[in-house]
Formats: structure tokens, sequence, C-alpha cells
């Protein structure tokens, strides 16, 4: 009899048990319903005020259900409704049974939350335009070993925000701010978007044409007639890894894109800094990005630059690769200079060095240094003179790729004078280094703030162009051989960088470089290369540098690319791809361009439409190559014909500049990628 009470008890707190759960999900189901429907507001808007009150509600875990042996006053345990607020409504347990998307979306929201309380306590630090370069200080600059945790409001392999330009626009934008509408070259003619608006503004986010490629970060260099970048209503942590060499013109750019400075971790998407060592480029996950190749020394050094340009020059001649004065390498190369010495003058600098160390002008054999590792390089003479001095081009080279190789030219650079007239009588320093760092401290610097000002011993490469055509030289025609110079260097350290990325990289998408190309011009206009610098300074300090180096800044990593989401792979090649594509470059008559697009593979669908995407990004950067026929003027100087190379060649030849065509034909292969 006992028994049989015992059961029944235990029946009836089971029963209750269930009946109050199902209670419980039914008043919270009533009061999201009735949410919904007393608020009349855009679908994000309304995912956001959800995951708040998701957030904001405490997590219930039921204990399992205990029978006593004797009654008991309280069976259920309950939240104290003291430890709710007014606007949460109590939120029942997610067992193991139940949809984990559920789940996944309660974490979410509390993390959200999470953030947005941490962008709040970070809104009132002093900000970054406010602090110096040399303020910010790191003990490593290639520490990628910290573990951290990965970006962790994204499942399923996510690679789009909860987030779109259209839902922005549809009521997620402050009244104040007008969307502009963007075109190919992603310019937007914001004079006529700020009438009766106090400013113009862009999404954070750019939502990528093809569903196959990622949504990318966008970036602009804040000045005054910048627009403003409106953040998703769900924004992924942004982490950038801080180095010791991070220039304050790349932290502003930034800061504006709501980025974190991180010293520690892999959290972080994106890296400027010194050259990584060749074991940490493994370690990359698959969207960080570092400004550097493995490599990139191939020309990035005086003596390397020299070694790669001459093996060029054995091969071609100095009719197409005599760009670069005779150097030699000491002490390796001494008998051999001493040889040709005669009534030459030369320059001697260390092999590894910048801003005007240990550069000298040098007349005798007797003067050049007999154990140090140096270079001597023939001394122009004869350099064109604009006002009596002497002057260089600082030339800015962005490459996205090697493997296959996509490099693009900035529109504008720095021209760089000497501060003492030129003459060959003087070896001082101020009449034959054209580096700012020597010539400011001479008495005779003088700075320029103007962008278009030619009063300063600095001025922009589009102030330049006027002066030259003043002096009758054409400048299409130098700004041509500018480009046929950086081409050929590129092309020349091509194989041994793609060997390095093979050897060394998972992903070569991991890597990108902005070099500076320092040339001259004689008095003839012939352009000659003096040196590539890896690490070209960005330090700002005019607003003549500012103004030129933000942009450039901002569009180099608006090309790059930057996404905190999982990347999307491109499609492998298959077997018989990799033959079709042997027997092509194997073959003595090249097949035709419409042979190769109408056979091409996933993978060089793939390949195509993020060119396209990355094009559409590039702001005011000129493509280099690919483009329309540089590979067939350009394909000799390669040491390896390299399929991709070849494939998007054949797409620029086809459709060149007609940005209608391309659209069209890039929709065609996307759709045949959905199939």
């Amino acid at each position: 009899m006992h028994n049989g009470r015992a059961g029944n008890s235990r029946r009836h707190l089971k029963l209750a048990h269930k009946r109050a759960a199902v209670s419980d999900i039914q008043a919270a189901l009533d009061k999201l319903t009735l949410h919904r429907n007393m608020t009349q507001v855009s679908p994000i808007i309304q995912q956001t005020r959800e995951l708040d009150l998701l957030a904001s509600s405490p997590k219930i875990v039921q204990k399992p259900l205990t029978v006593p042996t004797k009654p008991s006053k309280r069976v259920f345990r309950r939240v104290p409704a003291s430890s709710m607020s007014a606007t949460s409504y109590y939120l029942p347990s997610i067992s193991k049974t139940q949809s984990k998307n559920v789940d996944a979306k309660w974490k979410c929201a509390q993390q959200i939350r999470n953030e947005r309380l941490e962008s709040t306590a970070r809104s009132v630090t002093t900000d970054a335009t406010n602090v110096s370069d040399d303020d910010y200080i790191t003990t490593d600059d290639s520490d990628l070993s910290n573990d951290d945790d990965e970006f962790t409001c994204t499942n399923d392999g996510m690679t789009e925000p909860a987030f779109s330009e259209d839902a922005l626009r549809a009521g997620s934008t402050p009244s104040n701010l007008t969307l502009a509408s963007e075109y190919d070259d992603d310019k937007a003619n914001y004079d006529e978007l700020t009438v009766n608006t106090k400013e113009v503004s862009l999404p954070l986010f750019r939502k990528a044409p093809f569903r196959q490629l990622n949504t990318t970060i966008r970036f602009r260099y804040p000045s005054d007639n910048s627009p403003t970048l409106i953040p998703p209503s769900t924004l992924p942590k942004l982490h950038w890894k801080n180095t010791s060499v991070t220039p304050k013109v790349i932290r502003r750019v930034l800061r504006n894109s709501r980025f974190e400075l991180v010293e520690n971790g892999k959290s972080w998407i994106g890296y400027w800094g010194k050259h990584l060592k060749a074991g940490n480029y493994a370690k990359l996950k698959s969207m960080q990005k570092v400004n550097h190749f493995p490599g990139c020394f191939t020309i990035g050094r005086k003596d390397r630059l020299w070694r790669t340009l001459s093996t060029q020059i054995a091969r071609f001649g100095h009719g197409e690769y005599g760009f670069i004065p005779t150097t030699y390498i000491l002490p390796k190369d001494r008998k051999l200079l001493k040889d040709n010495f005669g009534h030459e003058t030369f320059i001697v600098k260390p092999a590894a060095s910048a801003r005007g160390i240990g550069i000298k002008i040098v007349s005798k054999m007797e003067s050049v240094p007999q154990r140090r590792q140096i270079i001597v390089q023939k001394y122009i003479k004869n350099p064109l003179l604009i006002n009596g001095l002497k002057w260089d081009l600082r030339i800015y080279v962005f490459v996205s790729s090697f493997c296959p190789l996509i490099a693009y030219i900035s529109d504008d650079g720095l021209v760089r004078f000497a501060t003492d007239q030129y003459t060959m009588n003087s070896k001082k320093r101020f009449v034959h280094l054209t580096n700012y760092s020597v010539n400011k401290k001479s008495s005779k610097f003088q700075a320029s703030d103007d962008v278009n000002d030619t009063s300063g011993h600095k001025w922009s490469l589009k102030t330049l162009w006027p002066e030259l055509e003043k002096l009758g030289f054409n400048k299409d025609r130098i700004w041509g051989d500018i480009k046929d110079v950086v081409l050929k260097t590129l092309v020349a350290s091509e194989q041994n960088i793609v060997t390095q990325l093979h050897k060394n990289c998972a992903k070569q998408r991991n890597c990108f470089e902005l070099y500076g190309f320092d040339l001259m011009l004689d008095r003839k206009g012939k352009v000659i290369l003096i040196e590539v610098n890896v690490s070209p300074s960005l330090h700002s300090n005019s607003k003549l540098d500012e103004t030129i180096k933000g942009k450039l800044i901002a569009d180099v990593f608006n090309t790059t690319g930057f996404t905190p989401y999982k990347v999307v792979s491109a499609p492998a090649l298959s077997s018989h791809d990799r033959q079709l594509f042997a027997r092509w470059l194997c073959s003595s008559k090249a097949p035709s361009r419409s042979t190769m697009l109408n056979n091409l593979s996933d993978y060089h669908k793939h390949l195509i439409l993020k060119c396209e995407y990355e094009r559409q990004r590039k702001g005011d950067l000129e493509r280099l190559m690919p483009a329309p026929g540089v590979w067939e003027k350009y394909k000799r100087f390669f040491h390896t014909a390299r399929i991709d190379n070849v494939i998007l060649a054949a797409f620029e030849d086809e459709y060149g500049d007609n940005s209608k065509r391309r659209r069209l034909q890039a929709e065609r292969i996307a759709v045949d990628l959905t199939k």
C-alpha cells in the first residue's frame, strides 16, 4: 500500500514538472510574439532586439528532479524575481535534445552584449590621433605563438554577417545619414548625395557581388570629406596585431574601421610589421593577412636586387633591363670594381640599410671600404634638375598576389629634393642625397604642408607633372616607362618569391606587400631604378604626407580584402584540368582565348570572380597586371609560364575596359559555379 502511494506521488510530480515547463515555454513564446506585434521595425533591428532580450535573461538550468522520501515544502527551484530586470523575461532551459541553433543564438546574444559594453568602455579612451608613432612599442613583432579564441559568433561555416546593405538602407541607418551608392570602381558622387543631409555614409561591411566570395571590411582614411562608416548591428570583434613599426596613419585607418589593436593572441586578422620568420607563415589562419611575402628581400635588399636584375640583363640585355646602374657587391666583386674603376665616380651604400645611413660618394679606389659588406654603384652624374636641385621619386607599388601576379601602382607619390644646389665639385650630403631623413637636418629645408605646393623640398607626384611638361617632357611617356620598370622588376623576382610561398605558406592569400620604388630621371628623361623598399616609410610629418599616405593605405587595405569570417575556399583543380593545362602550355601553338575561356575549371572560374571583386575595391590604384595586352608584352620575361597568369590575361584581353561586358560575363561564371 505504501509502495502504491509512493508511485502515484512520483507520477504526479513528473506530470507537474512537465506542465510547469510547458507553461514557462508558452509564456516566453507569447511574450516574444507580443513584442514582435507591438514593434514594427526592420528585420535587422528586430533580430538585434530579440538578441538583447535573450542576452539580458539569465540562462536557467533545470536541475534533475529528486523524489524525497518525505513530503517536501519546495520541489521546484526557480530564479528569484529580484534577479531579473523589468525588461527581461523567463527563458526556459535548453536541453541537449533541443535545437542547437537556439543555444548558439543565446551564446551570440551574450557575446554581442559583452562586446557592446566593451566598445562603450573603449570609447572613452584616448584617441589614436593624439599619440605619436613612437609611443607604441611591442617586444616581439613576429610572435604568433600565443593561443587565443577565434571568432565565436559564427556557426557552421557562416561567411556572411547578419547584415546587408539593403537591410541597412531599410531602417538601421541614423536619420541624419545618407548611404552613398557605389559604382564598379568603388567611387561615389558624394556631391549629389549631400543635399539636405549632414554627412554621407557607407556600410562598414562590403557585401561581395558573388555568393562564392566573402564579405570584406571597408577602410577610409578619416578626413573632413570622407564618408562615415556605419557598422552592422551585429559586429564581430575586429583585432589587428600591434607592432612597434605600425605607423600612426595605419592606426587612424584601423580605428576608423572599428579595429582594436592587440598585443598578443591569435584573434587578429591583420598585421603590419617586420618580416616574419619563415616558420611563422605556416601558422597563419585562413583570414589572417601579413604585409610581407616570404622571399620579398629578393628585390628588397640592394645586393639581392642587383643579383636578380643582373640575371635578367644576361638573358635579355641592357636594352630591356638596363634601367639600373652597374653595381658591385663587395668584398666579392672588389677585383672587378678595381679593374673598371678608372676615372668614374661611385656611390657606396650598405647592402641593407635605409634613411641615407652609411652612404658616401667616392672617386678613388682607396676610399672604398675593404672588408665591409657593401655595394658600390656607378653614380648618375647627369640627373634631371628642377630649380638647380637634385631630386628623386618615391613610387608606391602594391602586390596582392604573386601566383598569379596581381600588381597595382598608386597614381600619386612623393618627389623628394636635395636642399643644396647640385654640383659635382662638392661631396656634401645635402647636394647628392635626396632622402628626407638627411635633408630635414639642413638649415635650408622647407616643409610642404599643401598638396599642391611647389615651394618646399617635398612635392606630390601629381604636382611634378606640370613642371616636367614645362621642361618639354611628355608625362604619358615617362609614366609608361615607370610602369615598365616596375613590372620588369616584379617579374624578375616572381620565381623566387613563388618558390618561397609554396615552401612556407599554406595559403598565399595570407600575404600582401606594399613596395616603395625609388626612381630618378636623367637629363634625357630616362627612368633609372635606384632601389626597392619592402617597408617604405609611412610616417606622416606633414599634411602632404598624411593626405597621400592615408588614401594609399585605405586603398591597399580595401584591395587586400580583410574579412572576419571563415574564408570561402576555392575549388580544387582536378587531375583532368591539370593535364589539359599542361598540354596548353607545352603546345607549340597556344590555344585561342575563346578556347581557354570556354573550358575554364571551377578553380579558375573562382579565380576570375575573386579578381573582379578585387578590381572593384581598388580605389585610385591602377592595376598593372593582369591588364589588357600586358601578358603578351611581358610573358617572355617570366621564368615560368603559369596557367593562372595565362587565364587571367585571356579574360582581360577578351573583355578589356568594358565594364558592362565584364560584369555580365562574371555573373555568368558565378551562375555556372552554383550548378
